[in-house]
């Protein structure tokens, strides 16, 4: 999650930093992007792709941490019925013990 928040903070300071709309130039009659714009855009577009790989990344962790969650359920719920014939062999020995008497 770390990532997802780095990369959504570099995009947003980028933004803040002026970026301006593309400005287009013509140059021998065909449309030329201005070079600082062509920076901000790369930037912008490495940025878009962290945070895309930054999301990615959440929900492989996200997947993973639901099924570890899941197999703890499950271990629970096992331990439980362990647990809970334990106690009934233990007071059926009991009880056995105090017919005997």
């Amino acid at each position: 999650m770390n990532a997802l928040h780095e990369a959504t903070r570099k995009v947003a300071a980028a933004k803040k930093q002026g970026l301006v709309p593309i400005q287009n130039t013509l140059v021998n009659g065909s449309q030329q992007l201005q070079p600082c714009c062509l920076d901000q855009d790369k930037k912008i577009q490495e940025l878009t792709d962290e945070l895309k790989h930054a999301s990615q990344q959440c929900e492989a962790y996200l997947s993973k941490l639901l099924a570890v969650l899941k197999d703890m359920e499950e271990q629970k719920l096992k331990i439980s019925v362990k647990i809970q014939n334990v106690q009934n062999v233990a007071v059926a020995a009991g009880s056995e013990k105090g017919d005997v008497k």
